[in-house]
């Protein structure tokens, strides 16, 4: 039914506004109005697989509704999005953060997203960084390619530190700066560590690096109701929960090898 729609959808924007002799839209026009509508209703679609109060009593009926809409999705990334534009603009425009398990479990197509990563980790809202850090980091865990341990290397990881020691005015980057966005993506790259072991080393170094600059809680010693004080204690439990787990994928390296070449 819903592919039924939107066919129908297209054709009557195709109807409604194209002729030949238009002066003011083109067929690129058109399709940008077509491509906005079709990200709308992915977007729609996406934010029908956040979980609601009703969904506690009936998990079942949600884990089905997950795999229609995903199944939908995928179909559309495989059949009507050969130039992956569809794909992009979604990514680019993000979803939530919670989703992104499910999306990289239940889309099989969804892999095409890597191809943008780089791009998607350089824009300049914040936001959109970590969406494509943790993008990253769970397609790495289940897909572990070389060529995307190379892009994780070379984008993903330096990326956080980044995040982490934004560049002042001065030009200087010494200083770690605590933030919400830091307490997103930490916890992703134990996704990283699961697909490629041997990269693990790398990520405790940056997380060492961050939990140097964090300032230290002592600091704060009489402003207990500070709320940056908050702020730096979630960072430091996160970092080290999240040390502790890359180190147990450290440790089993030598036994594990998932790069597929």
């Amino acid at each position: 039914m819903l592919g039924s729609l939107r066919i129908c959808s297209k054709h009557r924007i195709w109807k409604r506004f194209y002729t030949t002799n238009s002066d003011t839209l083109n067929a690129r026009n058109i399709m940008v109005l077509i491509n906005a509508q079709e990200t709308t209703m992915l977007q729609l679609l996406l934010e029908l697989c956040l979980p609601q109060d009703a969904d506690k009593h009936n998990q079942a009926k949600l884990e089905e509704a997950r795999k229609n809409i995903c199944r939908f999705i995928h179909g559309i990334f495989i059949d009507g999005d050969r130039d992956m534009l569809l794909a992009k603009i979604l990514h680019f425009q993000t979803y939530a953060l919670e989703l992104i398990p499910m999306v990289v479990e239940l889309i099989p197509s969804i892999y095409i997203v890597f191809s943008f990563i780089p791009e998607l980790t350089r824009q300049p809202q914040v936001e959109k960084q970590i969406f494509g850090i943790l993008m990253a980091c769970h397609l790495c865990e289940k897909y572990p390619l070389e060529n995307y341990l190379a892009i994780a290397e070379k984008y993903v990881l330096p990326r956080l530190l980044k995040i982490a020691f934004p560049v002042s005015q001065d030009g200087n980057s010494a200083v770690c700066v605590p933030s919400e966005a830091l307490v997103q993506a930490i916890p992703g790259f134990v996704h990283l560590a699961k697909a490629f072991p041997h990269f693990g080393p790398q990520i405790l170094q940056a997380y060492d690096e961050i939990a140097r600059g964090l300032p230290a809680p002592k600091e704060f010693i009489g402003q207990e109701g500070n709320s940056k004080l908050i702020l730096v204690l979630r960072l430091h439990k996160i970092l080290k929960d999240s040390r502790d787990l890359v180190q147990q994928e450290v440790d089993r390296k030598d036994l594990v090898n998932k790069v597929i070449l």
